[in-house]
């Protein structure tokens, strides 16, 4: 058992469990466009066929099917650049935010107009 420091003693005595800090030292692997190449593979641990498939493409290729070529191209990366490029529906959410904050703020505006602000003169 790893000794406790002043922290992680605080921590332990308000029923809190100790998360692992995430060590930004270390390789990351991450899908982005503007970096093709990842710091390391995707998959870190292998499977037997995945070490037997590793094996074979020390070889020549000419000798490995799609699918192995396709195998070992998810075992270095998660998503293709076509994944990645795929739109989402994510600016559905972001203008369903946008108009609901709208609408709130017009609420607010009406709300001000019959209850705050004094009835208009009537030379308007």
């Amino acid at each position: 058992m790893a000794p406790l420091s002043i922290s992680n003693t605080r921590m332990a005595s308000h029923g809190h469990e100790v998360s692992e800090q995430a060590d930004m030292s270390v390789p990351l692997y991450w899908d982005r466009r503007d970096t093709p190449l990842p710091d390391r593979p995707y998959q870190d641990t292998l499977s037997d066929a995945d070490k037997s498939l590793k094996q074979k493409e020390k070889g020549p290729w000419n000798g490995l099917s799609n699918e192995e070529k396709l195998a070992l191209y998810r075992i270095m990366f998660k998503e293709t650049y076509a994944e990645m490029k795929k739109p989402s529906n994510e600016w559905k959410t972001v203008v369903g935010g946008i108009l609901f904050f709208i609408g709130i703020t017009g609420l607010v505006v009406l709300w001000q107009r019959i209850y705050v602000y004094p009835p208009p003169p009537h030379t308007l």
